[in-house]
């Protein structure tokens, strides 16, 4: 293994000890194989060799410095470079790229904004989805006059004159240039990434990384997995706030608009097909269309449970089939979670009268059911 991939599984192994076990997030959240880590023993982070990297606090503040450096740009020349270099610094930061991909990254054909994903080419290529808060910043930096001209060409820059303004930038904020490389930086990103919880299969997806040998047994993922995990650790990171135990970040693949009504089809990250109904006003509002990323939620007293999955009859256009991992009784109500086939969790609230007749039980067999007016959008 090289020393980078050593260092994420010793921090991995230490954010274990560090963060509430999978099972405890919400039940939308995680798969069902989040259960199969084991406690792990404790593991001093200071005392690892090569452990140190920047912060998130000194990460902020490293962007702010190529912020404020455009800002106070005289020059329309020297603006230009110095917003390009802000650029490159916010996908270094936010996507862990290798530098050789984001100086080959085309800005308008590889970032795709209004479906929140990047799109990165070459030997490690793959589809990242960005922060949902940093989406309207991009817009906005894109709609500049200034940078108008070289759109398609903004993160073609010569890599020595990068590293240089990166080191510059670090010893202005009072940073080792060191931990500020562009290879700095893409390790604290996937340090970030895996102290907010995030396993580390998930991890060397979204970074590109050849997976782990020695972890492949002991963390077994697929890929839907994977799609799951990397779903929920960006929702968490967007502090997207919902009562709704059911969160299914997606894009949009077709819109159907009839009067004052739309209906909205939406593939989830996970690959989940959901149907939602809106309101015509509604859909205006969010600015609804094909290929945007949104966001569904289904509150869990508006999922239904059934037994039968193919003699059922309803009019509900959102139904999955999957297997009860675990049930939650409380007095009248139980709470119901379904690991469903393609890896997302849903949570139903049913009454425990029902559960009963249904004879429900972990490892049962059912279908869930949503209606399309039950599914609520909302976009970052």
């Amino acid at each position: 293994m090289t020393s980078f991939r050593i260092l994420l599984f010793m921090i991995y192994m230490k954010a274990m000890d560090k963060i509430s076990p999978p099972h405890s997030l919400p039940a939308s959240a995680m798969p069902d194989s989040s259960l199969k880590s084991e406690a792990r023993p404790a593991m001093p982070l200071a005392s690892l060799p090569g452990i140190e990297h920047l912060s998130v606090p000194e990460l902020d503040k490293l962007e702010h410095a190529f912020k404020n450096r455009a800002d106070k740009a005289k020059r329309p020349e020297h603006k230009v470079s110095r917003l390009r270099l802000w650029l490159l610094f916010i996908l270094l930061r936010h996507a862990a790229l290798r530098l050789g991909e984001v100086l080959a990254l085309d800005d308008e054909a590889d970032i795709d904004l209004g479906g929140g994903i990047l799109h990165v080419r070459g030997q490690h290529a793959r589809s990242i989805p960005l922060p949902h808060r940093l989406l309207p910043v991009l817009r906005r930096f894109f709609s500049q006059a200034p940078l108008s001209s070289q759109r398609g060409t903004l993160c073609a820059l010569d890599p020595g004159f990068v590293r240089r303004n990166f080191y510059a930038r670090a010893r202005e904020c009072g940073l080792s240039p060191a931990l500020a490389s562009p290879k700095a930086i893409r390790q604290a990103r996937a340090v970030e990434l895996i102290e907010g919880g995030m396993p580390l299969p998930a991890v060397q997806s979204f970074l590109g990384q050849p997976s782990l040998e020695s972890t492949g047994e002991l963390l077994d993922y697929d890929e839907s997995d994977i799609k799951a995990i990397t779903s929920h650790y960006l929702r968490k990171e967007a502090k997207l706030k919902t009562s709704a135990r059911n969160v299914f970040p997606g894009v949009v693949h077709t819109v159907r608009q009839s009067g004052f009504m739309a209906e909205v089809g939406l593939r989830s990250f996970s690959n989940l097909e959901i149907v939602a109904v809106i309101t015509q006003e509604s859909l205006e509002n969010l600015q609804i269309a094909v290929g945007k990323t949104v966001i569904a939620t289904v509150k869990a007293p508006l999922v239904v449970i059934s037994r039968d999955e193919h003699s059922i009859r309803t009019s509900a256009r959102n139904k999955f089939t999957g297997i009860v991992s675990a049930l939650t009784r409380s007095g009248i109500l139980c709470e119901v979670v379904v690991n469903l086939r393609e890896g997302s969790q849903v949570c139903a609230l049913v009454t425990t009268a029902s559960v009963d007749e249904l004879a429900l039980a972990v490892h049962t067999p059912v279908t869930v059911l949503f209606k399309a007016f039950s599914v609520v959008l909302s976009v970052a």
